[in-house]
């Protein structure tokens, strides 16, 4: 059989074994060449399902979008690229848009991407080729919508784009037209939209609808409730505006009610904007109370006032003096009773008054007169003396005696009931800087461990007590800290300055604090301690003595 092998060497189609054999090259390679050389892989792509194949032209190209390796024998070695799934046995077919394909493998799906994300183009391979939706923002595996107002046409991780001005959207809006123009504005889907003009308003997509007569509204309105009343008139949008009519008027532009012409006054315009626009009564007349009024001829003069020609319009009112009143109506005053007094123009016998507390009238006078400074009366005094000096104040120049000037407490000093008595001075290590203190509550207590004289007026009066000092120095404010005087230590009077108490004298010793004494037990003959020693510990045999056991 060797001459066989040869003679399939000279025909190029084999190749030679371990042994110098030629043997014929397996399906998926090929031998092109008269050479004692291997067979060669058939390329990636192609495939070879015979044997002893002398040319690559005798090589299958892959099926369209597949693949296979070096050497493949058969049809069934080409498999989809990635980005293509097998769709039947013939075909490999580009992954849909939302789907897509890693590995080159023959499978009859496409994997998805994940909520909400698409492709931009079919035959993706990676995850990564996915993008949130249009309508949607953000990565892969977390795509939200879009937020209401705004629209995304395009995939990707991008925020939605801003409807254009006094538009809105739904959220997860794709495209500009579905930005629609709000109530109260008009125009295309997508914009611009523009206000409806004042008078006018718009519901939703429905036609702008003019505003009733003698109202209006601002610009861009959204209902017909948004149509107010002009000045002038009054009613409810879409009813009617109807004029306010003699006597009445309205401010301003609203749905209120119109409103009489107060009282005193009187309007002849059927369509009143303002109060301004009532005419005030004669001087010194009324209207009795009435408001609305649409004609002159109802003022009449006011009570306080009188006139003999009461029903003539030009008359003058003339005012009752003080002591005097009047009712409306009448042709002279009427003087108020003995012991009371009344104002000048007063209308009835209720405004003939005691005097108030703190004044005083004698008999038939027609003002009551202030007590004197800092003092006071009960209501209805008759005379002077009726005047007391007030809690905080004295009489200090008339001890004793009502109806005179009161002047007010010094500082340091409190007086908590009215009468002609002097002030108390604060006590107990308390001082006051007021003037007219009127409780003993009111004072300042000195610092702990310090005190003040009766009558203190300030925080500078306060001083440490024996047996203590002052931490911060001279006692400026309450806040101030002392400290006792430590054993060996000693003050035996009370003092602003803070510069520490007095050693006990050298040879003595004591274990006293807060000591305000300067007697010192004293070390005994034949001994001797330093100054400020706090214990007989400290005390030491003089040189040439010894402790005796």
């Amino acid at each position: 059989m060797l001459w066989i092998g040869l003679l399939l060497c000279m025909l190029k189609v084999c190749a030679v074994d371990a042994q110098q054999q030629c043997v014929v090259c397996a399906a998926g390679t090929y031998k092109v060449d008269n050479a004692n050389s291997p067979c060669s892989s058939s390329p990636e792509g192609y495939w070879i399902g015979t044997t002893g194949a002398t040319l690559l032209a005798q090589a299958t190209i892959c099926r369209p979008n597949s693949m296979s390796f070096s050497g493949s024998s058969a049809a069934a070695a080409c498999i989809c690229k990635s980005g293509y799934y097998e769709q039947d046995l013939a075909t490999c077919t580009a992954c849909a848009l939302g789907t897509y394909k890693v590995a080159n493998a023959s499978v009859s799906t496409c994997s998805a991407c994940a909520a909400f994300s698409t492709t931009v183009v079919t035959g993706a391979k990676l995850a990564s080729d996915c993008l949130c939706s249009p309508g949607y923002t953000g990565v892969p595996g977390s795509c939200v919508q879009s937020a209401a107002g705004t629209y995304k046409s395009a995939a990707g991780s991008a925020v939605g784009d801003a409807c254009p001005a006094n538009s809105g959207s739904l959220a997860g809006s794709v495209a500009l037209t579905d930005c629609k123009c709000n109530s109260g504005f008009t125009g295309n889907d997508g914009g611009p939209c523009s206000a409806t003009p004042a008078g006018w308003y718009k519901v939703g997509s429905a036609a702008a609808m003019q505003c009733v007569a003698n109202s209006t509204s601002p610009a861009g309105s959204t209902a017909a409730t948004a149509c107010l009343c002009l000045a002038g008139y009054s009613g409810a949008p879409p009813g009617a505006c109807t004029a306010c009519g003699v006597g009445r008027y309205k401010e301003g532009t609203n749905n209120n009610a119109c409103v009489n012409c107060p009282a005193n006054s009187f309007s002849t315009a059927s369509v009143a904007t303002s109060a301004l626009n009532c005419t005030a009564c004669r001087s010194s007349s009324t209207t009795v109370g009435v408001t609305g009024i649409s004609s002159p001829n109802d003022c009449k003069c006011d009570a306080g006032y009188y006139t003999l020609n009461m029903n003539t319009q030009t008359a003058t009112c003339l005012q009752c003096v003080t002591g005097k009143f009047a009712v409306q109506g009448v042709a002279a005053c009427s003087n108020c009773g003995a012991g009371q007094y009344a104002a000048a123009g007063s209308t009835s016998s209720g405004a003939c008054v005691d005097c108030t507390a703190g004044k005083y009238s004698n008999v038939n006078q027609s003002q009551c007169d202030s007590c004197p400074a800092n003092s006071n009366s009960p209501a209805a005094s008759a005379v002077q003396t009726s005047c007391t000096c007030n809690a905080g104040a004295w009489p200090q120049n008339n001890v004793g005696l009502n109806g005179v000037p009161c002047t007010l407490c010094p500082a340091g000093t409190y007086k908590p009931a009215s009468g002609p008595q002097i002030c108390t001075p604060f006590t107990n290590n308390v001082f006051s800087s007021a003037v007219g203190s009127t409780s003993a509550g009111t004072g300042i207590a000195c610092p702990g461990n310090s005190a003040c004289p009766d009558a203190s007026v300030s925080v500078g009066d306060c001083l440490w007590l024996p047996g203590y000092y002052g931490l911060t120095g001279a006692i400026t404010s309450t806040a101030a800290q002392s400290a006792a005087c430590v054993a060996g230590t000693f003050r035996t009077t009370a003092a602003q300055a803070g510069d520490g108490c007095t050693n006990c004298t050298a040879n003595s010793w004591s274990n006293v604090t807060a000591k305000t004494d300067s007697t010192c037990f004293s070390c005994g003959s034949n001994s001797i301690s330093p100054s400020g020693s706090a214990s007989s510990a400290a005390c030491l045999c003089s040189a040439g003595f010894g402790l005796k056991f």
